[in-house]
């Protein structure tokens, strides 16, 4: 169902993003201790973390107050330590067989920034044993097994944070006032960086949001952080892609960025992980938003790929290059479809587009399978919905497309064009504000090649949109020979290898 429109806000209250006051860390190391120092980007607010060695379990004790620089500086003099360490920000605890790590993030650069809000990369990890075993005692013959595999996942790719822009969610949901505080900790009425009115005037407040779960990728590190530490502490991190590119329009910068979210859920590698699961969640599922700067001006467009949403799979142990596709399980009432669709209207709403590009007609059926598949859902699921709320279904075998009359790329435009009209596009500025209500969803058998070029070509017809609404074209249309569709295809094409 669609999500109801928000209630009206009181006019004299308005909310702002509160940065994470922790922005580096320093680690400092004795045989019975680890210390934490968390402080700003400034150095002038400090927090302190104490991690007992000696216990079995995580025992850390958190300092309830801010430090000022003097206090940790006595605290630092004060101690003889093993080693130190700097790092931007902690990801979280990890367990095997002996004890607990401690996994920081100790390089990091700067890939983009939305606004004033800077987004970075992470460049390299650091991996500290927490638990010391006791003197004599055997280490499990498992446990740097364990631990080389762990550190076999390769987080100096593809990994990014932020520590004042949510990056699970998209640009018009971010600067979208809030509903309803979820906990007290949402809404902060005491931080030192909230500025209150006086009596007649408008009241900031400062606000923290929920990160979306399901593109957490070190949500199961952070657990044992949970609610017994600070929020700041805690640094959420999503698995994707994200660049940006700039573009001079009569001497002007315009900003292009690129966000491919990856899903938790089903995750895993091509072959090995197909459909869908139970709860309506597929593999390879990528949520990308396309954003263009000018200031204060902001527009944004959301679009998803992911696998066709029922239970199939390929038998990777012969040795053929199209191995067959298996329907695995019946599923009458299209419950698992229902769940994934279902979901996609909760958080985009209405009208759930699905721009299919698997094959319909083969000599051998192979990919019509899959098309077969999703018609029967789709036909299904809309018997229950109203007219408004009815998925849209769009079939196009780009492989027969691109034998017949007229470019590939042309048809994609007509099909995307159609899709513009019926989700629009976010915009901001300081008089108006349009949001995209609805989603396209794009998918071939990978979700791969196929997918990441009708995304591009959707991606191409949004840039035209966004600039002729910021009035830097005086149509909806862009050449391909032009500078910014070059800029744009570059980005699509380091997307696709995601």
């Amino acid at each position: 169902m669609q999500p109801s429109p928000p209630p009206a806000m009181d006019p004299s209250i308005r909310f702002f993003p509160l940065i994470s006051s922790i922005q580096k860390v320093a680690l400092f190391e004795t045989k019975s201790k680890l210390y934490l120092i968390g402080s700003n980007s400034r150095e002038t607010r400090f927090r302190l973390l104490e991690i007992d060695r000696k216990k079995p379990e995580l025992t850390i004790h958190e300092d309830a107050n801010e430090l000022e620089k003097g206090d940790i500086r006595k605290f630092v003099q004060s101690r003889s330590f093993i080693r130190s360490i700097s790092a931007y920000g902690v990801l979280g605890f990890v367990k095997f067989l002996e004890g607990y790590y401690l996994i920081l993030v100790t390089k990091r650069t700067r890939c983009a920034f939305i606004g004033k809000h800077i987004i970075y990369t992470i460049k390299d990890t650091a991996m500290i044993r927490v638990n010391e075993p006791p003197a004599g005692k055997q280490i499990h013959p498992l446990e740097q097994r364990y631990v080389k595999m762990f550190s076999n996942v390769d987080m100096k790719s593809n990994f990014y944070f932020s520590y004042s822009y949510d990056l699970t969610r998209s640009l018009q949901y971010n600067l979208s006032e809030p509903r309803y505080v979820g906990v007290d900790s949402d809404f902060e009425r005491d931080d030192p960086l909230v500025w209150k009115a006086s009596p007649g005037e408008r009241t900031t407040y400062g606000f923290r949001g929920v990160p979306r779960s399901r593109f957490v990728w070190n949500t199961y590190l952070l657990k044992p952080m949970d609610c017994i530490l600070h929020r700041d502490w805690k640094l959420e991190v999503i698995h994707g892609f994200i660049s940006q590119s700039s573009i001079s329009i009569f001497g002007r910068p315009i900003y292009v960025c690129l966000i491919a979210r990856r899903s938790t859920r089903f995750a895993g590698t091509r072959f090995l992980k197909r459909g869908a699961n139970y709860l309506g969640d597929v593999a390879n599922e990528v949520e990308t938003e396309q954003i263009v700067l000018d200031g204060t001006r902001m527009s944004s467009f959301t679009q998803l790929r992911g696998s066709v949403p029922s239970h199939w799979s390929q038998d990777v142990s012969k040795m053929v290059p199209k191995p067959q596709i298996a329907l695995d399980l019946s599923d009458p009432y299209n419950e698992t479809a229902g769940k994934h669709y279902e979901r996609l209207m909760y958080h985009h709403g209405a009208p759930i587009i699905i721009l299919n590009l698997v094959k319909k007609r083969e000599k051998r059926r192979h990919e019509s399978v899959l098309s077969d598949e999703m018609v029967v859902s789709v036909d299904y699921l809309n018997q229950f919905l109203p007219p408004d709320y009815r998925i849209r279904y769009i079939d196009f075998d780009m492989a027969r497309k691109s034998r017949g009359e007229g470019s590939v790329m042309e048809s994609l435009a007509k099909y995307a064009e159609n899709v513009i009209q019926l989700t629009g596009t976010f915009y901001l500025d300081d008089k108006e504000i349009h949001r995209q209500t609805g989603l396209v969803r794009v998918n071939c058998v990978d979700c791969l090649d196929r997918t990441n070029t009708a995304q591009f070509a959707i991606g191409k017809c949004v840039l035209a949109h966004q600039l002729y609404e910021m009035g830097f074209l005086k149509e909806r249309r862009l050449e391909f020979e032009s500078d910014c569709v070059t800029m744009l295809e570059n980005l699509y094409e380091d997307h696709g290898d995601t």
